[in-house]
């Protein structure tokens, strides 16, 4: 009986070792941190900014008088960006929401990215570029989204509008415009303006990627940072429904016109309706993070208690022939 209390206590240890750490960082009764919208509303904890490499203060943060409402966070291209605590990383199932007005500027830009190094990640862009990612019909110029499981021999999902050169479905620059990014675990979805923009299935889930930062501005890629105007940025724990989304877009029953992407340029003002199909073009590899069809993490867990009752029963049995030997 002791063997077993001492075993069962192993076991008990590993999975609290294992298990998700305490959250630093205070959702809401919604399941929602706000993450930026007022100077004086910023988190306090579970939350870091930066300019370039250096760690800097919320004090020297740049605000903007004309936000979508009330005051509005500047990033400025200059390399700020915000990180969330480890924590906010380690979710199922989530929802990003920002109203964002980008300021133009170079392609490869990231609103926000969940990874873990630069092989494991989802991260969107505003506005992409890219001739060759899209072989068939046409560039990838306009919003995109990338979730890479597995660096370069895993998978590797792209969702984006096919175009090409002339026609762009970024984000209007100087505009403001809600973006809000899915996942249920499987499903990635993307909504422009409160319209499903673009929508997939996953080979892998997000929580898989095992991530260790949201970053908010930035990829981990040597990327150019976000230039925009942020307000009312949100990281839900939850998958908001079509609803509860166009209700943060502002749609409602009131009839708004929705404007989507359209190309970047100052006077963009060109108003779309929302596409019949959701244009989607995927392109994936090899399929990781599974072994034998169990996820990887519930192997290493497995694999883990293993290891703990082999090294347990060795242990004891060593203990039991020094008992044995000395009551000889």
């Amino acid at each position: 009986m002791k063997r077993l209390l001492i075993i069962v206590a192993a076991l008990c240890a590993l999975l609290s070792c294992m298990a998700l750490p305490s959250a630093a960082i205070n959702y809401d009764a919604q399941n929602r941190l706000s993450v930026v919208s007022e100077p004086e509303a910023l988190p306090t904890d579970g939350i870091r900014y930066y300019r370039g490499e250096e760690q800097i203060t919320a004090d020297e943060l740049t605000w903007v008088e004309n936000g979508y409402e009330g005051k509005a966070l500047h990033l400025a291209g200059d390399g700020t960006f915000l990180r969330l605590d480890h924590t906010a990383a380690k979710v199922t199932t989530f929802t990003f929401a920002a109203w964002i007005n980008w300021q133009g500027g170079e392609s490869g830009q990231r609103l926000f990215s969940v990874a873990r190094g630069n092989e494991n990640y989802l991260t969107f862009s505003p506005y992409m570029f890219n001739n060759t990612l899209h072989r068939n019909s046409g560039f990838v110029n306009g919003v995109h989204l990338r979730y890479q499981f597995g660096g370069e021999n895993g998978t590797v999902m792209d969702l984006f509008n096919p175009t090409n050169e002339t026609i762009s479905y970024a984000l209007p620059r100087g505009e403001w415009h809600h973006v809000a990014v899915t996942s249920d675990g499987r499903i990635v979805q993307v909504y422009i303006d409160g319209i499903l923009w673009l929508e997939d299935r996953m080979m892998t889930s997000v929580y898989e990627l095992n991530a260790h930062s949201v970053d908010i501005g930035t990829g981990e890629w040597g990327d150019p940072t976000l230039n925009a105007l942020l307000d009312n940025v949100a990281l839900y724990r939850t998958v908001l429904t079509a609803t509860e989304i166009q209700a943060l877009a502002g749609l409602g029953d009131t009839g708004e016109t929705v404007y989507l992407p359209t190309e970047p340029s100052a006077t963009a003002t060109t108003t779309t309706t929302a596409p019949t199909t959701v244009p989607t073009e995927v392109e994936r590899q090899t399929l990781g993070g599974t072994l034998w069809g169990v996820p990887l993490w519930g192997v290493y867990l497995l694999a883990g208690i293993v290891a703990v009752f082999v090294a347990l029963t060795v242990l004891l049995n060593i203990r039991d022939r020094k008992r044995k030997d000395g009551d000889r």
